[in-house]
């Protein structure tokens, strides 16, 4: 019998607490065996702290793992664009420039003066 995976890549041991899966839901940028030599360093209060630890201990990961894989999953969750959003994006940049009077006007300025010097 094997042991079900939930959607966040846990499976319960034998206490029925949900143990994260190695290699499962990982988030990784650039090299997977890049060096890690840089740090961040981080302000918080006890109780904080002492949640995050307890958290991270229950996925069965280091606290700096357990920071980094949700802060880049956090990101990931930011920077993503919707469908709707990237069709909007993409037309906006295939639509012709239309420059205002003022805009215009200053770049006519900057073209007396540039070719002029």
């Amino acid at each position: 019998m094997s042991a079900s995976i939930n959607k966040a890549g846990k499976t319960p041991d034998a206490k029925g607490m949900a143990r994260r899966v190695p290699g499962e839901n990982k988030i990784s940028r650039g090299k997977a065996n890049a060096p890690k030599a840089e740090r961040i360093n981080v302000r918080l209060s006890a109780s904080d702290k002492q949640q995050i630890e307890q958290t991270a201990e229950l996925e069965g990961v280091s606290v700096s793992t357990f920071v980094t894989m949700h802060a880049l999953e956090h990101d990931q969750e930011i920077m993503r664009l919707s469908a709707s959003d990237a069709e909007a994006f993409f037309q906006a940049l295939s639509r012709p420039v239309h420059f205002n009077d003022k805009l215009q006007a200053l770049l006519e300025q900057h073209d007396k003066n540039v070719i002029s010097r």
